[in-house]
């Protein structure tokens, strides 16, 4: 009988062959110079290990209590708006509350707080992705011109912390991620806030954190969360791009509106990311166009076209796939509602084939 593949192995850290040793050499650069004992040094292009490895799915049930008491917290609290599906779900908690309490007459102010707690992890499979973000972080600025963005630094959380100070322009990479919302609520001329109710989801994806320059503590900051599993292959790509945008993309939301704002957002960032994938691992990491299919069509069939926030991402991918990588760029950042316009073109004659 064969040997039993494990889904979730650890990667092997030896390099057990000649054949593996030259794995490592893919894509890599040589560094001019010799090592004490007169051997070339030449850094190892890292393994993608995290991509065979397994999701955490719905195998985790923790309180509450247990996340914020196990986990990091990352950035500081952020206010959410009471147009937001968690504000909306606590803000009927408290009623409910309320509703079933003696005292129905007193007022309250309401608040929901949001925060991400960052799962640690000090495996391989966090070493490997947080080395790929490096080189793909690299590989973006390469590959598009004129793109003007700032540079993360990519930290591995290997234990429980806090970055709640120092955050701004890092991308931590960990087992996963929590997001967390909080209601608070007092009564109207007091300073006293209670807990009114909370919500928290476990993501393995990534995420890009902003907060806004207006004037708050850690105003202009910004981080990205990213999971050491396959969804980082297009995180240095799909989580930096948004950067780029400016105030000419404010004009989409009133041309448009906000949901499909949303949406051609969604779909310029990950078609790029599409294309750029697609380079770097054939580039940088020796696949061949069949591998490169295997891995990327798999990932966005399973993880980005079911998703009704990415209705325009197929077409986007063709349109990219056209006119390349840079003139997409060039094109959205010139003329962003030119750009909307076409991918709807496109979408309406896709769905009258």
């Amino acid at each position: 009988m064969g040997k039993k593949w494990n889904k979730d192995r650890k990667p092997s850290k030896k390099l057990t062959s000649k054949r593996n040793f030259l794995k490592y050499l893919v894509g890599g650069a040589v560094v001019a110079g010799l090592g004490a004992g007169g051997y070339l040094l030449i850094p190892r292009t890292p393994e993608l290990s995290f991509l065979d490895r397994a999701e955490i799915g719905d195998s985790v049930r923790e309180s509450l209590e247990e996340v914020k008491e196990k986990y990091c917290p990352i950035g500081l609290p952020k206010n959410l708006l009471n147009s937001s599906r968690e504000y909306t779900t606590i803000e009927e908690m408290l009623l409910k509350k309320i509703n079933n309490s003696s005292d129905k007459t007193t007022r309250f102010n309401f608040k929901v707080i949001q925060r991400e707690y960052l799962l640690p992890d000090s495996s391989q499979y966090a070493e490997d992705a947080k080395e790929y973000c490096k080189i793909g972080e690299e590989f973006l600025h390469q590959n598009v011109k004129n793109i003007d963005i700032p540079k993360l630094e990519w930290k591995k959380v290997k234990s429980k912390d806090s970055f709640d100070v120092n955050f701004n322009k890092i991308g931590f990479v960990g087992r996963g991620y929590y997001y967390v919302c909080e209601g608070q609520h007092s009564p109207v001329g007091s300073s006293n806030w209670n807990f009114s109710g909370g919500t928290w989801q476990l993501r393995e994806g990534a995420a890009l954190e902003m907060y806004s320059n207006d004037g708050t503590p850690g105003a202009g900051s910004i981080f990205a969360l990213i999971s050491a599993n396959r969804t980082a292959l297009p995180a240095p790509f799909s989580e930096l791009l948004p950067l780029a945008r400016n105030e000419k993309h404010n004009v989409l939301g009133n041309t448009f509106g906000h949901l499909e704002m949303t949406a051609e957002g969604e779909a310029f960032s990950e078609a790029m990311s599409y294309h750029l994938m697609t380079r770097i691992l054939k580039e940088k990491f020796g696949f061949n166009i069949k591998k490169i299919e295997s891995v990327v069509g798999t990932y966005y069939d399973e993880k980005i076209f079911k998703q009704p926030r990415y209705k325009y991402v197929k077409v986007a991918i063709d349109l990219t796939g056209k006119i390349g990588v840079q003139e997409t760029f060039d094109w959205h950042m010139r003329d962003p509602v030119g750009y909307v316009r076409k991918l709807n073109e496109m979408r309406y004659a896709e769905q009258k084939k």
